[in-house]
């Protein structure tokens, strides 16, 4: 879902965040949660942080679950990719 360059260039970056945290929460709202953890798990915990695309991704996994529980109860995308320092 991340497309490349997301933490080289932060106005990308951010648009590219809320773009995979949208279509991530319609299909949490379609009930397809378990599937939408399972790829978002693949994507974040398989991020090479020594890349320049994921150089942001300090700790990939450590965050996971708290962002799926927000992702769940309908938090602000900008502000959930701001928390997690895409924008």
């Amino acid at each position: 879902m991340f497309l490349s360059g997301l933490c080289i260039n932060c106005k990308e970056g951010c648009k590219e965040c809320a773009m995979m945290l949208g279509l991530a929460k319609k299909e949490i709202r379609k009930g397809h949660v378990k599937q939408v953890e399972r790829e978002m798990r693949a994507i974040t915990c398989g991020a090479d942080p020594t890349t320049p695309e994921y150089a942001c991704y300090v700790e990939p996994c450590k965050d996971f679950r708290r962002i799926m529980t927000r992702l769940k109860r309908g938090d602000s995308l900008v502000q959930l990719c701001m928390d997690y320092g895409f924008c």
